[in-house]
């Protein structure tokens, strides 16, 4: 059981890592921000629909789809028949062309059905924050386009959290390096390692505050503030961050999908951000092996 907690809790991460660049965006259970479970972040009934006798469509996005880079486009059938698409389009210009829905399937009367939608690496940087997308419905040679609403700003903040990984990324190569562990059990202690590499571009970038995650916390204190400012031109960096522990049992482990994605708070030439950095397979086991051991559930 105590093993399963393990690849349970980095299983997303492995998803993330092949799916994801480094630094970027919205992954599961970052900061408590995204639902724990797999069902839409809000069911049909609260939909802010716009007209009953019609189509209308909202963002959802669980833990799971977070994790995997993706949303859902929930379509809400309200016509009184059957609609079933032939094809199901996203369409933003904050995200460049159009992103097709996946897993296609009719939508009964009086319901709602979630089509995925991948969301781009790198999506449109320094428009408009306030742009709404729509969705494009393909049935039997009609097609229909609905205005989507996103009233928890899942595009908002994928596309802010990609924006500002390109513009940290411009400074500065950050990753997570293999933690320093002292000791074993209950009275060891432990550090996690963030490296920064500058790329010899010019500006600064000052990391203000790192968050910890539903398994892993700071010591003596709610988050880590290590406020250190590197310059684009200057030398590397390794900053130490004590850990410790959120909880100790077992369902931490099992259910945090984002145990190892850190959310950081940061300035990139005097301009606020935020971005989320995950940690690599090994870094990831390596610290996890560390809490569960800190737990007593490390096994014999």
């Amino acid at each position: 059981m105590f093993m399963d907690a393990r690849l349970a809790a980095i299983a997303l991460g492995v998803a993330l890592l092949t799916a994801c660049a480094p630094v970027g965006t919205g992954g599961a259970g970052e900061s408590g921000s995204e639902p724990t479970s797999g069902s839409p972040a809000h069911a049909p009934s609260s939909i802010p629909s716009g007209a009953t006798g019609g189509v209308t469509a909202y963002v959802g996005q669980s833990s799971t789809d977070a994790a995997m880079g993706r949303m859902q486009v929930y379509v809400e059938n309200g016509t009184g028949a059957e609609i079933d698409p032939d094809a199901v389009r996203y369409l933003d210009p904050r995200l460049g062309g159009p992103r097709p829905g996946d897993r296609l399937r009719a939508i009964p009367a009086g319901s709602a059905r979630g089509y995925l939608v991948a969301l781009p690496q790198r999506p449109a940087c320094g428009g408009g924050r306030d742009v709404s997308g729509r969705v494009v419905l393909d049935v039997d040679g009609t097609r229909t386009s609905v205005q989507v609403v996103d009233p928890t700003g899942v595009v908002r903040r994928h596309v802010a959290l990609r924006c500002d990984a390109a513009a940290t990324d411009r400074l500065a190569t950050m990753r997570w390096l293999a933690p320093e562990v002292d000791g074993r059990g209950a009275s060891a202690t432990a550090f996690l390692v963030l490296a920064l590499q500058p790329t010899g571009e010019s500006g600064r970038l000052r990391v203000d505050r790192v968050n910890g995650t539903p398994v892993l916390a700071p010591v003596g204190s709610d988050v880590w503030r290590p406020a250190v400012e590197v310059a684009g031109t200057g030398a590397p960096r390794e900053l130490r961050l004590p850990v410790r522990p959120r909880r100790c049992d077992p369902h931490a482990f099992q259910e945090s999908g984002g145990a190892t994605a850190m959310r950081m708070r940061l300035h990139v030439d005097g301009r606020p951000g935020e971005i989320v950095l995950r940690m690599d397979t090994s870094v990831a086991a390596a610290v996890i092996d560390h809490a569960l051991d800190v737990c007593g559930l490390g096994g014999p």
